[in-house]
């Protein structure tokens, strides 16, 4: 899940920061009860290059947070993977989540890009909804794959596995009806009145 226009604090519910680094990209920091997840995950080479291109807008961090709906999500402002900690219980939950969410993160130009069509008023909600449930679509569609090898290799546990719909319509039907697509929606209403009452300069 992307955080579009919203600052949310994170939890720091844990007595000390950890960095564990591997080859050259690394988080930033990250609670020590996830180093073990960490270390795992920078295992796959994939991974590696997608912290890498992740990292070329600044570097990434990761912690907790308890939001009211989802299990993760990527806050482009303060360049944090965000984690439910009553959602992620699991090691595999954790490593799928953050995996997830680093996608997301890559492609944060393009998820900008489109915000800033709906503050310019050059794209409408129904559009708007649907060109971010796509990025994601293909974001989940990659997330799977690395974690089907990781699981092959005996890296990620079993539970890290997702199911998602390769055809888009039916996972577009799915983030419809779970309530995803609602929340997009109502960021774009939110950017859309961000530029409805920001003062314009005269010339």
């Amino acid at each position: 899940m992307i955080a579009t226009s919203c600052y949310c604090s994170p939890l720091h519910a844990y007595d000390e920061v950890g960095v564990t680094e591997y080859n050259n990209a690394t988080f930033v920091h990250h609670p020590n009860t996830l180093r073990h997840v960490v270390k795992k995950i920078y295992q796959l080479p994939e991974v590696q290059e997608l912290l890498s291109k992740a990292q070329n807008d600044g570097r990434i961090g990761i912690d907790y947070w308890r939001g009211p709906q989802f299990q993760a999500y990527w806050d482009s402002y303060q360049r944090m993977i965000l984690l439910n900690p009553n959602q992620n219980r699991t090691e595999g939950s954790c490593i799928s989540s953050i995996l997830f969410e680093l996608h997301n993160a890559t492609t944060n130009r393009e998820f900008n890009r489109l915000r800033n069509l709906v503050t310019n008023g050059r794209i409408g909600k129904e559009e708007y909804v649907e060109s971010v449930e796509r990025l994601e679509h293909q974001n989940a569609l990659s997330t799977c794959r690395i974690l089907r090898k990781g699981i092959r290799q005996g890296i990620f546990p079993r539970n890290a596995a997702w199911s998602v719909y390769d055809n888009f319509d039916q996972h577009y039907h799915v983030q419809r009806i779970c309530g995803h697509s609602a929340w997009i929606a109502k960021s774009y209403d939110q950017l859309a009145f961000s530029r409805r009452t920001t003062p314009r300069s005269r010339v």
